[in-house]
């Protein structure tokens, strides 16, 4: 719509929404906690053992909808700060995924052709944004629960967790 607000906002925006749709009132200080919850993800059981090792092998980056401070804290929070270097955030472009634009400037951040960065992500839509700007992009399906979204385009390859991801890194 070409008007950015930032992930953080965002995300304190869409409760609030949620909460008047649901006709829940809650005191500020909850909404916070509710929000702050963001920044305590846990990983997934899987995750940090397959990045142990797929970290031998390939650098690792971070590119999010999520503001630069809400992704390092998640991060740490997470313990897994330490298996991503660069952390780029959309922030810098003031606009969102999957506008292609954000794409080519996360991949002027890693300094690689396109052709060489294997994009993952956790959203069929951001990995078919990321396929379709040139990036060979894999979509974790948590547990093939969901269906890849219909929007023209699929992404390259679909795995069901990190464990999939780190076999097909193998062949």
């Amino acid at each position: 719509m070409g008007h950015y607000e930032n992930f953080w906002k965002l995300t304190w925006q869409s409760l609030e929404y949620a909460l008047k749709k649901l006709r829940i009132a809650l005191p500020e200080s909850q909404k916070q906690k509710l929000c702050n919850y963001w920044l305590h993800l846990s990983p997934f059981q899987e995750v940090e053992t397959e990045l142990r090792k797929i970290v031998k092998n390939y650098k690792l980056a971070v590119f999010s909808n999520g503001t630069p401070k809400m992704l390092r804290l998640a991060l740490k929070n997470a313990g897994l700060i330490k298996f991503f270097e660069p952390i780029i955030s959309v922030h810098e472009c003031k606009m969102f995924k999957p506008a292609l634009s954000v794409y080519k400037f996360a991949n002027e951040e890693l300094g690689v052709p396109a052709s060489r960065v294997l994009y993952v992500s956790g959203s069929s839509w951001d990995a078919i944004g990321a396929q379709i700007y040139g990036f060979t992009s894999i979509w974790i399906n948590r547990g093939n629960r969901d269906p890849v979204d219909v929007i023209g385009n699929v992404p390259n390859y679909i795995f069901s967790d990190l464990t999939e991801l780190w076999t097909f890194l193998q062949k």
